[in-house]
């Protein structure tokens, strides 16, 4: 499968490729953001937890589970489901329009700046 992908990157023209490696440029970053507020978060909630401990287990719980914490997880899942359904679109042939679109909107863009 990554050979078909690199293979079809290889077949696109060169302002086309520049719009992929932007895209991978910018999820890399966002996982790196995502992943990174994730552990910190679970460090946070670790934490809280281990000092209610006493207290019973359903308090310690509840101290760890914050809304920071719920914000996170669901923000990772999104970006994950993203990330899948931007693979699934390239094995499909979908993101070969899309790049087409993009490549149209930018010289559009270029036209009215000229």
């Amino acid at each position: 499968m990554k050979q078909r992908h690199h293979e079809q990157f290889q077949a696109l023209p060169d302002s086309q490729k520049g719009i992929v490696i932007i895209g991978l440029l910018l999820n890399a970053i966002v996982t790196v953001l995502l992943q990174t507020t994730l552990a910190v978060v679970l460090v946070r909630s670790a934490r809280r937890s281990w000092l209610h401990r006493g207290e019973g287990t359903a308090t310690a719980v509840r101290a760890a589970a914050s809304p920071g914490l719920v914000l996170t997880a669901v923000a990772v899942a999104v970006h994950r489901w993203l990330a899948r359904s931007a693979v699934d679109a390239v094995g499909s042939g979908q993101a070969r329009n899309w790049l087409a679109r993009i490549d149209q909107w930018i010289d559009d863009q270029q036209e009215r700046e000229a």
